[in-house]
């Protein structure tokens, strides 16, 4: 499947937004790559969060939804789009990478 996300074209196979069932768990994440590397991190998949990260914002996301996205699928890039405090971009060695906006460069892994 081809994607195109911000002009960046994907070949690649991801689902687009849409409810994933997995292991009887209830998963909505923004879209799943088979695997990519974002300055230098390995990603799996990608949530979008249009508004400010806050500590609050981030910790109840961490909570609720992006631990259990980690426990699933592995590390993953958290978009948000209108900013996030800095030092909350503490959680790459537990496999989150916190970004304001769609990455400048993208690699994608052979998973052949």
């Amino acid at each position: 499947m081809i994607g195109v996300v911000d002009g960046w074209r994907f070949f690649c196979t991801f689902r687009p937004h849409c409810r994933l069932t997995f292991r009887l768990d209830d998963v909505d994440v923004g879209f799943m790559l088979l695997a990519a590397v974002v300055n230098g991190f390995v990603i799996n998949w990608v949530e979008s969060k249009a508004m400010f990260g806050d500590e609050q914002t981030i910790a109840g996301h961490m909570q609720d939804q992006l631990w259990n996205y980690r426990n699933l699928f592995g590390p993953g890039l958290v978009i948000y789009w209108f900013g996030f405090i800095e030092e909350m971009n503490c959680y790459q060695k537990q496999g989150f990478l916190l970004l304001e906006g769609f990455p400048s460069s993208v690699v994608l892994m052979d998973t052949a």
